[in-house]
């Protein structure tokens, strides 16, 4: 069964986007577009320009690498979000933990370890019951 990617709610009138993994990464693609009222970015992935030298060759197997055009920096800079939440697992691989940390420093936020938790549809659905 595939599980959804990026999913929305209204909770008291605002728009809330919340984005696992690689839809983490559209989640932010779409936010350089249009602005979102807060944007919730669950284990991002990687792929950003200016990172992919820094991954092992049996990560990049798992990446997009030819599709990869703008820098972390670039992208942050572009994002028309005022609201913005990053959630990695404790138990995630090492390059995604960093991936986060990274997120969270460009816009400023706290990264949110969740306890106990690896890069899978349990991890999404903890983030997605918190109100």
């Amino acid at each position: 069964m595939m599980m959804n990617l990026l999913v929305t709610k209204e909770i008291n009138g605002e728009i809330i986007c919340y984005g696992f993994s690689v839809g983490a990464y559209l989640l932010m693609e779409l936010a350089t577009l249009r602005e979102i009222d807060k944007m919730v970015l669950v284990s991002p992935s990687p792929f950003f320009a200016d990172l992919v030298d820094t991954y092992a060759e049996e990560d990049k197997k798992h990446m997009y690498v030819k599709n990869m055009k703008k820098t972390l920096h670039e992208m942050c800079n572009m994002i028309k979000c005022k609201k913005i939440e990053v959630y990695t697992g404790e138990k995630e691989a090492d390059f995604m933990k960093e991936v986060a940390k990274k997120i969270a420093d460009e816009f400023g936020v706290q990264l949110n370890i969740m306890k106990g938790m690896g890069h899978d549809k349990k991890l999404f659905e903890k983030v997605l019951s918190i109100k």
